[in-house]
C-alpha cells in the first residue's frame, strides 16, 4: 500500500468484513476462513503503510 487512499480503502474492507462476520447471519466455515484470510492481508498492508508513515516522521524530525 502506498498511499493514504490505499490505506483508506483497505480500512473501510475491513470494516466490511468485520460486519460480515458480526451480522448474526451464519457462514460457511469455508467463507469464514476466506474473510480471515482477506481481513489478514488487508491488516498486513496497513502495518506497513503505517510503518511507512513512522519512518518518514522519524525522519522529519531529525
Amino acid at each position: 500500500m502506498k498511499d493514504q487512499q490505499g490505506y483508506d480503502a483497505a480500512i473501510k474492507q475491513l470494516q466490511d468484513i468485520l460486519s460480515q462476520l458480526e451480522g448474526g447471519t451464519p457462514l460457511p466455515m469455508e467463507q469464514y476462513v476466506a474473510l480471515a484470510r482477506e481481513a489478514k492481508g488487508l491488516i498486513e498492508s496497513c502495518r506497513a503503510y503505517l510503518v511507512g508513515i513512522e519512518k518518514e516522521i522519524e525522519t522529519l524530525e531529525q
